[in-house]
């Protein structure tokens, strides 16, 4: 159970049908500019008020998800940092996975010359280097910590959970992913993430994991978990649901895993997952 959180509000007092959504942000939530459409925010309200818990699961870290956080009303803690940690709005963090300095220094190392830019994701802090530019364009209009003064491969960070890198042009993308899975050899995690992101992650860390670790903690049995994304970052959140959602532009081993599919944000997705989440009778998906 998580101390300090109270699960006996009037949505999980509703019955004994419990119910729980577990949804990315970029581009399952949010549409290309990374915003939210108020038509998203009444379609998630009419899911709470049905009685079904919501939690994010998103690749950014609290300062850049926690306005969305609070526009879905999701009540239990995020599963962020691509699964690394798991925090809840209030900045409480519950569980978390740090990488080993030596495997953060051989990650830069490896992308360092790629021609894309780095982030390395620090507690609520992001380290970049000067030259990268749409980095520092992005974190500046949200208005999330960041530091420019990552100077080489070997810079000792602190702690760090995870490393990005991004490739702007989104051509070389992939071709990176596959780099690195093949250097690092089985220890580290290395998913593309969308947008043009490369993330690498301590080995054994995703969303997936990170949601069973979550549903361990929570004090409530729930009947029925579904999860949607858009990316593949999202694989083994999808395959630790119920019901697994994926949204139709979504990567083909992505939508090969999904039960149905859902239009993007900008083509009124959440109005139509919600629609069906409504629908949904434990006899169907659990008895079923």
């Amino acid at each position: 159970m998580i101390e300090g959180m109270d699960f006996s509000g009037p949505r999980r007092s509703a019955g004994p049908f419990r119910r729980l959504l577990v949804t990315d942000l970029d581009g399952t939530l949010l549409d290309g500019k990374g915003s939210m459409s108020s038509t998203t925010v009444l379609a998630l309200e009419r899911l709470r008020s049905d009685g079904w818990d919501i939690s994010v699961a998103s690749g950014r870290i609290l300062g850049s998800a926690l306005p969305h956080i609070l526009a879905v009303g999701a009540e239990l803690p995020s599963i962020l940092y691509d699964g690394a940690r798991i925090i809840d709005r209030r900045g409480q963090v519950y569980w978390e996975a740090q990488m080993d300095r030596d495997l953060v220094t051989e990650v830069l190392r490896l992308g360092w010359e790629q021609g894309v830019e780095v982030q390395a994701m620090g507690d609520e802090l992001v380290f970049c280097r000067p030259q990268d530019l749409g980095t520092i364009e992005f974190f500046e209009s949200v208005g999330v910590p960041y530091s420019p003064s990552l100077a080489g491969p070997e810079a000792d960070l602190g702690r760090v959970f995870r490393v990005m890198f991004h490739d702007r042009s989104r051509s070389e993308g992939r071709g990176i992913s596959e780099m690195l899975k093949s250097a690092l050899g089985g220890r580290a995690e290395v998913v593309l993430a969308g947008n043009g992101f490369v993330d690498v992650l301590p080995f054994g860390v995703n969303k997936g994991s990170a949601l069973k670790r979550l549903l361990d903690m929570v004090d409530v049995e729930y009947d029925i978990v579904v999860a949607v994304g858009d990316n593949e970052n999202d694989m083994e959140l999808l395959r630790r649901a119920d019901v697994p959602v994926a949204i139709s532009s979504a990567p083909g081993d992505l939508l090969a895993l999904a039960s149905w599919t859902v239009p993007c944000p900008e083509m009124g997705g959440a109005d139509v997952l919600v629609d069906r989440l409504l629908k949904i009778e434990k006899e169907e998906y659990v008895n079923g």
